[in-house]
């Protein structure tokens, strides 16, 4: 794996999953080091592998390499989200700060050394940066050795619509210009996009879902 690009540019075209997007659905998916705290804060949406319910959870996510990733944090203890999403790989990425979209989207677990040792690295050093985006500030590599990491793509939605604060739009209309729009309802893909009335916590804190 090539080493992972440290300086704060994003590289659009190694995640060819973002393709399908509008540009500001993009640039608030591809965060810079220099993103702050609210930035990196979204909800996702997984399917309970025990239940089939929806469950939405708050969690931090990351960008390293190009690629969006979700990670577990510090020490490496089970998450439900994680458990969930071997279980039922498409779950629902919900934007929330800036622009607000509900996204269709995969899961792949990260278990290549290389890949996992090369990710880390870029996470840890993002942590460590003097504004402390992850509020966790100091630390430590070795601590995240054993992190539950998935690497997330994004689905097109149906006929090519991405769904914003429950409207499904068309790839053009943001921000009340271009496409029509198809009306109140969001797509019943992979998780769904369930209320947020379940269990919140923010995962790079270590801390696990409490819902299955």
């Amino acid at each position: 794996m090539s080493t992972p690009d440290t300086t704060g540019s994003n590289d659009s075209a190694r995640d060819a999953s973002l393709s399908h997007l509008p540009d500001p659905i993009r640039r608030a998916i591809e965060i810079t080091p220099a993103a702050g705290t609210r930035e990196r804060i979204i909800d996702i949406t997984t399917l309970g592998r025990r239940t089939g319910r929806p469950r939405r959870i708050e969690i931090f996510f990351y960008r390293a390499a190009g690629t969006t990733y979700l990670c577990s944090g510090a020490g490496g203890a089970a998450t439900d989200w994680h458990a969930n999403l071997l279980a039922n790989p498409d779950f629902t990425f919900h934007l929330k700060n800036g622009v607000p979209a509900d996204l269709p989207a995969r899961a792949t677990p990260v278990t290549d050394p290389a890949e996992r040792q090369a990710v880390l690295a870029e996470i840890v050093a993002d942590l460590n940066q003097p504004h402390d985006p992850g509020t966790i500030r100091p630390t430590r590599l070795e601590d995240w050795a054993d992190s539950r990491l998935m690497r997330i793509s994004f689905r097109p939605g149906r006929d090519g619509r991405w769904c914003r604060s429950g409207r499904c739009l068309a790839g053009d209309d943001v921000g009340g210009q271009g496409g029509g729009e198809a009306g109140p309802r969001r797509w019943p893909v992979g998780a769904g996009a369930a209320a947020p009335d379940q269990a919140v916590s923010i995962q790079n804190r270590g801390l696990s879902g409490s819902v299955r």
